[in-house]
């Protein structure tokens, strides 16, 4: 590795600027990168940035010192935004039990009534009754 260390203050700010934008998913892409780069965090390529948090900060992403929560460090870890992601499937659950609630409903509905329209309730066996009377 040639040019000068990062400091741990570069380092937290690296991770700082990547929970601020929320970027667990770009990590590994260049965009987000040389946005970094040109915001003037630190005076690093976006290359350098990169490879540091690849090579160096992601292994020690759980050290206390960037104080990170546990969905934070398992974020980073995954590769994309958990919180997001559990947000997304709460909501897919309850839309898709709030669409069975009104089938139900709708069923609950037509049980006492017959396809044909008639309100009169057939039970299994009784046609078989009747015909042999």
């Amino acid at each position: 590795m040639s040019g000068k260390s990062y400091t741990m203050k570069e380092m937290k700010a690296i991770v700082e600027y990547l929970t601020e934008h929320r970027a667990y998913g770009d990590i590994k892409g260049r965009k987000m990168w040389m946005n970094l780069a040109s915001s003037k965090v630190t005076n690093r390529t976006w290359q350098s940035l990169k490879e540091t948090f690849l090579k160096r900060i992601l292994p020690d992403i759980h050290n206390p010192y960037y104080k990170l929560t546990l969905t934070q460090i398992s974020s980073f870890q995954q590769g994309h935004d958990i919180e997001v992601r559990l947000n997304n499937k709460l909501q897919i659950r309850s839309s898709s039990q709030n669409s069975d609630t009104d089938g139900d409903i709708e069923k609950d509905a037509d049980i006492p009534g017959t396809s044909n329209g008639k309100n009169e309730v057939k039970t299994a066996g009784e046609d078989h009754k009747l015909s042999n009377a």
